[in-house]
């Protein structure tokens, strides 16, 4: 209720949702980014239907934005499968395998009214009753009424606001290439299982694949060029052979596997929205869902309440639990996916062959079910 003036820190996936959502909606919003462009960086994205809900809830067609995709295939490093679900194409609507730039150019085209500052931070912040005083690093000072934190899992705006009352950033213990490259013929979301390693394809539009190569390692490891990578996943056969072969050291993309030690959402003016406030590991596809999440709800959040701190307690009471919960399944699930041990390994392939598709769709009822207004006073 009300137009508000809000700064949006961070021109991810997350604060390009909101800053669209919240500009439709008349608030004077102000959007800010550190890298001189809005660069469409990264190489695959899975949306499933709540994220794509979400973003066309903030007003982002999504229209052709990537391959539609079904099924889920788990399988061992010899291509086997150990379990498949159809849940990518459920009840719920469609899901899509996106190239990431994709996704960034749709949200940046979109936002293409919207203010936006480049090659600019937050220095300060001082946060008061009815406002917060921002210093910028061109000298800047000026006065909002919100503060939307999106600059993801290192956010300087979270550590301005709450300090040492913030998360740790923990490293899961494993780390990941990833790169998009020709598609070989795979026409499902794949997962293969090795001894504490994984190989992942995800369809793209235009012929092509995201692969992902996960394998456990001591944080900061010396970096691996594409021919040491064939070595290492050697063991992955079904798709993963041409896909291997087509690596190439310019296509590839190295990062250790990180999150928040737990979910926090800043303060009744500083509010902190995807990676910065709930940054997980991959395992569920739900990073980029859940930012989305996070940027319709606090446009529908503030469009209902009469004052941003009743709008910050509702956004909390309306993400905090699901955050918690699917951070806690996505780390779960990459512990057991890359276990070392043959007995454990052997124990928990035989778990998942005679669990029913039925059972495996079902646990994923809550990731899946989500919709715009959930959690929220009805008509928000």
């Amino acid at each position: 209720m009300g137009t508000r003036t809000v700064l949006i820190v961070g021109a991810g996936i997350a604060g390009l949702a909101a800053g669209i959502g919240l500009h439709r909606r008349g608030h004077h919003v102000t959007l800010l980014e550190r890298a001189p462009a809005l660069n469409a960086l990264g190489a695959g994205v899975v949306l499933q239907p709540n994220a794509l809900a979400a973003l066309r809830d903030v007003g982002v067609s999504t229209d052709g934005l990537g391959q539609p995709i079904g099924q889920a295939v788990i399988a061992d490093a010899s291509g086997r499968p150990i379990q498949t679900t159809d849940f990518f194409a459920g009840p719920h609507g469609e899901s899509l395998g996106v190239y990431r730039p994709d996704l960034c150019t749709r949200l940046g085209d979109a936002a293409h009214r919207v203010p936006t500052l480049l090659s600019t931070t937050v220095d300060g912040l001082t946060e008061t009753a009815d406002g917060v005083d921002v210093v910028l690093s061109d000298g800047t000072h000026s006065r909002f009424d919100l503060v939307l934190a999106c600059d993801g899992l290192r956010s300087r705006t979270r550590a301005l606001s709450i300090g040492g009352r913030g998360p740790t950033v923990d490293y899961s213990g494993y780390t990941c290439w990833r790169a998009v490259l020709p598609n070989p013929g795979v026409h499902s979301v794949t997962e293969m299982w090795g001894r504490g390693k994984r190989f992942g394809l995800v369809p793209l539009t235009q012929d092509r694949v995201y692969a992902f190569l996960v394998a456990n390692a001591e944080p900061h490891a010396p970096a691996r060029d594409a021919d040491a990578l064939r070595k290492d996943f050697g063991e992955f056969q079904g798709a993963a052979p041409p896909v291997l072969a087509a690596l190439d050291d310019h296509s590839l993309l190295h990062h250790d596997i990180e999150a928040l030690s737990h979910v926090t959402w800043g303060t009744p003016r500083v509010w902190l929205l995807g990676d910065a406030a709930h940054s997980m590991t991959p395992n569920l596809g739900q990073g980029a869902g859940l930012a989305l999440e996070d940027a319709c709800t606090a446009v529908r959040a503030l469009r209902a309440a009469s004052d941003v701190g009743q709008a910050w307690k509702a956004l909390v009471r309306a993400r905090h639990a699901r955050a918690q919960l699917l951070m806690s399944r996505s780390r779960m699930f990459g512990v057991v996916a890359q276990w070392e041990s043959d007995w454990a390994r052997a124990a928990r392939d035989a778990v998942f062959r005679i669990t029913p598709a039925s059972a495996a769709a079902r646990s994923l009822e809550p990731v899946l079910a989500w919709r715009p207004g959930d959690g929220l006073a009805p008509g928000s």
